[in-house]
């Protein structure tokens, strides 16, 4: 689980997150996701993130159709799977507010794993922040 990695202290010098925060569809759990990943990351290592946007083109929109009225941008896919679709600046901000310094956001066109769909999604570079010596 994303929300408690089971690694030690800054073991790592980098991270990819490649679709993986549309699985979390609450502010809390991407707030604890991404402080476990400071937590295991060695200072200045650098963090890639890549997650979808709402898109608009009909095979997305039949996918992710079901919407949840009751929370903003999460669905409910056909196979059961609920999905969260994040702003920037949210996403931004939980990095921020977790240890990491925002080095680059921009959106893109990619191709799924899932069939190849061609779909709308932002890809943001962070990097962890220094960590002040004891």
């Amino acid at each position: 689980s994303a929300t408690a990695l089971p690694f030690a202290d800054q073991v790592f010098g980098g991270a990819l997150a490649l679709g993986s925060i549309d699985s979390l569809t609450r502010l809390s759990e991407l707030s604890t996701a991404f402080s476990e990943i400071a937590r295991v990351m060695e200072s200045s290592a650098p963090f890639w993130i890549n997650f979808y946007t709402v898109n608009t083109d009909a095979n997305f929109q039949q996918r992710y159709g079901q919407h949840d009225p009751t929370s903003p941008r999460v669905f409910r896919t056909r196979r059961g799977l609920t999905v969260r679709h994040w702003q920037v600046t949210e996403v931004n901000r939980q990095l921020v507010d977790n240890g990491f310094e925002v080095l680059a956001a921009d959106s893109h066109r990619f191709l799924t794993m899932n069939r190849g769909r061609d779909v709308a999604g932002i890809q943001i570079k962070a990097a962890r922040k220094a960590r002040s010596p004891l």
